[in-house]
């Protein structure tokens, strides 16, 4: 049998009395009227908590003991307690600790409704989350990889996006089908933040674009409420070729994410890459943000695949001649093709980068700077 023991006085007294619960309203009564005592006015106060549920003080603390029926409402959770078995009054502290617990009423619903709530045994941090996720099959991965696996990151990752709780005797969670966490594509992954917490010392390897849960799980493994908070260590991109964007401004992780996304979304070709790093030297970008605008708008830039300006000048001059190829054919000697070229491309507001030739299609390019260095 579970009984609840509780401790109360009077704000600014020293006075206590102790209540077991459940009691008779007459009985309670009686024990409490000793505090009118002292002083009358001065309201009840819970001060302590004892009973075989953890942690149960901190969901009654804000309990108004003179509202009427609210002692009643905590006679009522103690009669709850004493009919629940060990199985139940194991998983009262993790269902309560996973729901919006406002007051009393809120901790009598969770535990009129224990039977919503289950327990994996044994689960009591996030690598062995992690572990029981990939052992009953929740998270299928090939047998070869599982010694490599790191079964923390999995299970922080999981918690983080998913409703339950860790207790001592393991992790609380809603019934029914368990949600499955979305794996994340490789090709997904436009670029990894190394994050450390200077503080401690904690570090997290942060995929972006994120997810919210993902970064819920960034901020959990290195222990901050918010990411602005943490250093920025490294950056690696999926794709080596943006490497030398490092020499930038030093960027937000909000920046970082929104580049990101911008350019899971916008650049998908090869062809894109090479015009966004292309507009991006032509530009003369120096910081993130520029480069965000840059892929946003990739549809504001044209990128010519011609090796040098007499390739450009000819493919133009088939274009402009069209039915009268075979007189160009013929005038093919006499004509100047690396000029015509230069020309045009100077007129066309063509400029040559490390990636190939570009132009912007709205306006012309800025005025040309040695802005090669940053992107090579």
């Amino acid at each position: 049998m579970s009984t609840i023991t509780v401790r109360i006085g009077r704000s600014g007294q020293d006075a206590e009395v102790v209540l077991t619960l459940p009691a008779e309203r007459k009985e309670s009564e009686a024990i409490l009227s000793a505090l009118d005592v002292y002083r009358k006015d001065a309201p009840l106060e819970l001060r302590a908590v004892r009973c075989e549920v953890p942690g149960l003080l901190g969901y009654l603390r804000r309990t108004d003991l003179d509202r009427p029926g609210e002692l009643d409402k905590l006679n009522h959770l103690a009669e709850l307690l004493e009919n629940m078995d060990r199985e139940q009054r194991d998983l009262l502290p993790g269902a309560l600790d996973m729901e919006p617990i406002g007051g009393m009423e809120d901790v009598l619903r969770v535990a009129r409704d224990l039977d919503s709530y289950e327990k994996i045994p044994g689960v009591v941090h996030e690598a062995d989350l992690g572990r029981y996720l990939v052992d009953s099959g929740t998270l299928r991965f090939p047998d070869y990889v599982k010694p490599y696996l790191d079964y923390r990151a999995i299970g922080i990752e999981y918690h983080a996006e998913h409703s339950g709780a860790f207790t001592n005797s393991g992790y609380v969670r809603r019934k029914g089908p368990a949600p499955a966490l979305e794996m994340e594509d490789p090709r997904d992954t436009v670029l990894t933040a190394y994050l450390q917490n200077e503080k401690t010392g904690g570090t997290y390897a942060l995929k972006l674009p994120a997810s919210a849960g993902r970064m819920e799980a960034a901020k959990r493994a290195l222990g901050v409420p918010d990411l602005e908070k943490v250093t920025i260590q490294e950056l690696d991109w999926a794709d080596h070729e943006f490497e030398g964007l490092e020499d930038l401004d030093r960027p937000s992780l909000e920046m970082l994410d929104r580049l990101a996304k911008a350019i899971h979304d916008h650049v998908t070709t090869p062809e894109q890459r090479a015009t966004l790093l292309a507009a991006c030297e032509a530009m003369g970008i120096d910081r993130w943000d520029e480069m965000l605008e840059i892929a946003e708008g990739l549809d504001d830039f044209e990128l010519f695949r011609v090796s040098d300006p007499s390739e450009y000048g000819r493919q133009l001059a088939e274009k402009m001649a069209e039915e009268n190829y075979d007189m160009l054919v013929e005038l093919d000697d006499y004509i100047d093709f690396t000029q015509f070229g230069e020309d045009k491309m100077q007129e066309n507001g063509i400029r040559e980068t490390n990636y190939g030739y570009v132009a912007r299609l709205s306006e012309p390019l800025p005025e040309e700077q040695d802005f090669s260095q940053t992107f090579q």
